[in-house]
């Protein structure tokens, strides 16, 4: 419940942080944006969970407001804000390793803000200050110098949802073949998880059918993670075309999100708490708990806020 209420806190401050620095330059405007937060129930449900949704847009907005104040002030930020700006937006893009990528863009925004290659160099220490504290925490836990858990297997779901597998794309996707064959004789496994499973029922095939069948043959989650993430490569090379299509129509999905059900799902404790059905949520709930826990789908922030509390 206190994390719960620390992500609360931290996505009204980012809220709030937004809109000040919008209302420095157009108080109409923050207005606007004030509004629109208030009724963003949607961002405000799924703040209510311990899943990294609401922390990233929170922090992603934290970012957008102090990147507009570096902008009013770009000729005129301090070294240590500089470096402080690196660590926190490093910080910030961790929370979905799709958003690493930011870094190599935030960079040279900044060498277009400041016109100096020792301030650009700056906020780039930031970076790697952060990203090497990372690493050096995941070497500790896990015994693996890495900023990331090992998060292969969630690809395990969009392989089978977007019906990216097949036994011929590659080297891994033959060996899943054979595994799943052998553990679910005379089953359409590739079909498993069609769209009419819905997202709860994917849950329960990955990790209480999928991912234990692999682990028959001696893996442990990281290759489990590591063959997952191949078998993705390979459907996404033998079907290039295919996948973009499969980015834009998931890109696009914001034009019909359907906040009803969204909030029905977030506010109704028997929808809920629904991963409380599974053994394999009482392993991350577990995890948060111990700083030397080595589960790869523990994040960082979960340990340190329930180190904190």
């Amino acid at each position: 419940m206190r994390l719960v209420w620390l992500q609360i806190l931290i996505g009204a401050l980012a809220a709030g942080a937004l809109i000040y620095v919008i209302s420095r330059k157009n108080p109409a405007l923050a207005s606007v944006i004030g509004l629109m937060f208030v009724f963003d129930f949607v961002w405000g449900a799924v703040n209510r969970n311990l899943m990294t949704e609401g922390l990233y847009v929170s922090f992603s907005v934290l970012s957008l407001a102090l990147l507009l104040s570096h902008y009013d002030r770009r000729l005129s930020i301090a070294s240590w804000e500089l470096v402080a700006a690196g660590i926190f937006y490093g910080w910030a893009f961790i929370f979905r390793p799709s958003s690493l990528f930011l870094t190599i863009i935030i960079v040279p925004v900044y060498f277009w803000l400041t016109r100096s290659w020792r301030k650009t160099a700056l906020i780039t220490t930031g970076f790697l200050l952060i990203y090497l504290g990372l690493g050096l925490f995941n070497l500790w836990s896990s015994g693996e110098f890495r900023l990331m858990g090992q998060s292969g297997y969630y690809t395990g779901s969009p392989l089978f949802v977007y019906r990216l597998f097949s036994p011929d794309n590659g080297p891994a996707s033959t060996i899943i073949d054979q595994e799943f064959s052998a553990c679910f004789p005379g089953e359409d496994y590739a079909s498993a998880m069609d769209t009419s499973a819905g997202g709860t029922r994917n849950n329960q095939i990955l990790y209480e059918e999928f991912i234990p069948c692999l682990r028959e043959s001696g893996r442990n989650l990281n290759q489990i993670s590591d063959l997952f993430t191949q078998a993705y490569i390979e459907g996404i090379l033998r079907q290039p075309a295919y996948f973009a299509g499969v980015l834009v129509r998931e890109g696009i999905t914001y034009l019909k999100y359907n906040s009803p059900t969204i909030l029905r799902f977030y506010l109704k404790p028997e929808l809920n708490n629904r991963c409380q059905e599974y053994g394999w949520c009482d392993d991350i709930r577990d995890g948060r708990y111990s700083w030397g826990n080595k589960l790869p789908f523990v994040g960082i922030y979960e340990k340190a806020g329930t180190k904190l509390f």
